[in-house]
């Protein structure tokens, strides 16, 4: 049995259903669980929608929500050829968008949008991507069973970045999931979403599509899980801000999750684990190249692994306090508190604090910090991130680049390594080209590197 995660960047026209829909069909007759996300920017679109609510705007959050909903009736025209299963799922649509309508009204009138409120609108994305892919799959005679993943992920409440209850989900699984599979039967979900035990709507945080796919891999004892996107695998560094990338055709599961960490495009630290534990193989591949291997991530570390560079957009913060208390925590805005994964924290003392936030300025909610903390921020940065195979490897990556570093004369917040991981902080307007350079001569220098792909 196998576990198959499709998301926007296929999803994203007519070819890539095309794309998808060709690969289904070379597992037909086995048991297989189809994992799919929102389309393209819905998640954005819809968090939007909520946001303009909140404001107050009632006028502009419809509008955005039926520009949404008008924009799945595009796409569903544009695939599906039967007069009958079109209106079906026109009308499906048409009844969501009315009920996403209501809590849009809802946030307008108290202008209070809590995170409950917007994951129960967030997971509307992936509501409707779920069905059209359904309807489109029994168009082209598959005969999928479609299962809520509301009815099988049992998550906390901490709504937008929930945590799922192996236990409690593993009961569902059982119940909901395997006597379709059993029967060999093609069972379809959606990922990021699940429901708290109280009952209510959750979402898992970004990325968490995979996270979806890997723990139910997990639970289901699935041979592989394979998330098919729009690039083979995971490359060497970013294609948009590098040129001459490698792929990567293997990885340890801790490699993967030191790459995750730091990231690197595909990967996120959450959908790791559960493949580990089990130790399933997690493929990364591309629909529109599935004869290619792309990315293999296992328990066996590789003789060789190219170093990988990541490249984020930060905000430099350098927090001081006039009457720091007693306390040993450092002070740190509301949000970062709520949402520690976009910190990363370089230099501490008892009365400032310096850290890297992988969040813009406007969202952090600066006005929670204590009357007596003086606050400088540089919004203009960015931050690369060299992922070695071991800590020496990095070290060893970190010397070759130090002569290029001097040379460049760069003002750099922070050079150092932790776990495997040079980290370099620098202006924006300097990172693109610094990157580029800096995986030229880690990468293309090395023969025994060029030698392995």
């Amino acid at each position: 049995m196998r576990v198959m995660k499709f998301g926007g960047a296929v999803m994203r026209n007519p070819e890539g259903f095309a794309a998808m829909t060709s690969i289904l069909r070379q597992y037909r007759g086995e048991p297989l669980l189809v994992v799919v996300s929102a389309f393209s920017t819905v998640t954005r679109d819809l968090r939007r929608a909520a946001a303009l609510a909140e404001q107050g705007d009632e006028p502009g959050a419809l509008a955005q929500a039926d520009l949404i909903l008008a924009q799945h009736e595009t796409f569903a025209r544009q695939l599906l050829q039967d007069t009958a299963t079109l209106e079906a799922l026109s009308m499906l649509l048409r009844e969501s968008g009315k009920r996403l309508r209501e809590y849009l009204r809802g946030v307008a009138i108290t202008r209070e949008l809590t995170a409950r409120t917007l994951d129960a609108v967030l997971a509307y994305g992936e509501y409707f991507s779920v069905h059209i892919v359904k309807h489109v799959l029994q168009e082209q005679e598959f005969t999928p069973a479609f299962v809520d993943a509301a009815d099988i992920v049992v998550t906390d409440e901490r709504y937008g970045a929930a945590i799922p209850s192996r236990e409690r989900t593993a009961g569902n699984v059982e119940e909901k999931l395997l006597p379709h599979l059993h029967r060999g039967l093609m069972v379809i979900t959606q990922g990021f979403v699940g429901r708290s035990t109280a009952g209510e709507i959750t979402t898992m945080g970004m990325e968490s599509s995979n996270l979806t796919a890997t723990l139910l891999g997990e639970l289901l004892g699935a041979r592989e899980v394979i998330i098919w996107t729009d690039v083979d695998g995971v490359r060497s560094a970013d294609p948009r801000y590098a040129e001459g990338t490698t792929a990567v055709p293997q990885l340890s599961y801790a490699q993967a999750y030191a790459a995750a960490a730091n990231g690197v495009k595909l990967l996120h630290p959450n959908m790791i684990e559960p493949v580990r534990r089990a130790a399933i193989p997690l493929f990364i591949r591309s629909a529109f190249a599935p004869e290619r291997s792309g990315t293999m991530i296992t328990r066996a570390t590789p003789a060789v692994v190219p170093p990988i560079l990541s490249l984020r957009r930060i905000t430099v913060l350098h927090i001081e306090r006039s009457h720091p208390d007693n306390s040993s925590q450092p002070v740190l805005p509301e949000t970062l508190v709520r949402n520690p994964q976009n910190v990363l924290s370089f230099s501490t003392r008892p009365d400032s604090l310096c850290l890297l936030a992988f969040c813009p300025v406007a969202d952090l909610h600066l006005h929670t910090l204590p009357a007596d903390a003086s606050l400088q921020t540089w919004a203009d940065y960015a931050l690369i991130s060299i992922i070695g195979e071991q800590p020496s490897a990095t070290l060893l990556a970190l010397t070759q680049c130090s002569d290029l570093l001097q040379s460049i004369r760069l003002p750099l917040v922070e050079t150092g390594t932790q776990a495997g991981v040079a980290r370099i902080a620098v202006p924006l307007q300097q990172a693109e080209p610094l990157f580029q350079r800096l995986h030229d001569l880690l990468l293309h220098s090395k023969p025994e590197y060029q030698d392995n792909y």
